[in-house]
């Protein structure tokens, strides 16, 4: 009785081959599924970035029309660059983008962020139409999708 039990604890002390290969497949598998979940994250997070300094830059640009406002309700008094006499924003380069700019027209404002390093090739831009709008956020790449 004895040898029985020693032979059956002795079989039972690791695993088998063909269990730790399962148990890499499933690794692999579940690395196939999150490794683009996360990219689309980091993705994001960094047009986030864009979007908040953006925001800055257009609460700074209502600022500068409501104080330049010349009475005439078709057009709006929006900044011409990020270097007019009495702006306050800050176009500064951020970690991911740089040359925020903007560019006026009539009652809308376009506000635009460069991607560099790791978004090289994206441009964001937020486009607002008055002073009641708080502007609506496209993302391009440049030379493709």
């Amino acid at each position: 009785m004895g040898g029985k039990f020693a032979r059956t604890r002795r079989a039972s002390l690791g695993f088998t081959m063909i269990e730790l290969m399962v148990v890499v497949i499933i690794v692999a598998v579940l690395a196939a599924i999150a490794t683009p979940i996360y990219a689309k994250y980091v993705f994001n997070s960094r047009i986030t970035e864009a979007t908040g300094h953006m925001g800055d830059i257009l609460t700074a640009a209502k600022a500068f029309a409501v104080a330049n406002d010349d009475g005439d309700p078709s057009t709006v008094e929006w900044p011409g660059s990020c270097a007019a006499a009495g702006f306050i924003g800050d176009c500064a380069p951020t970690t991911n983008f740089t040359q925020y700019s903007l560019e006026r027209g009539g009652t809308e404002l376009k506000i635009l962020a460069m991607g560099r390093a790791k978004m090289s090739g994206y441009i964001v831009t937020m486009e607002i139409n008055g002073l009641g709008s708080n502007g609506i956020v496209s993302v391009q790449r440049l030379g493709g999708s």
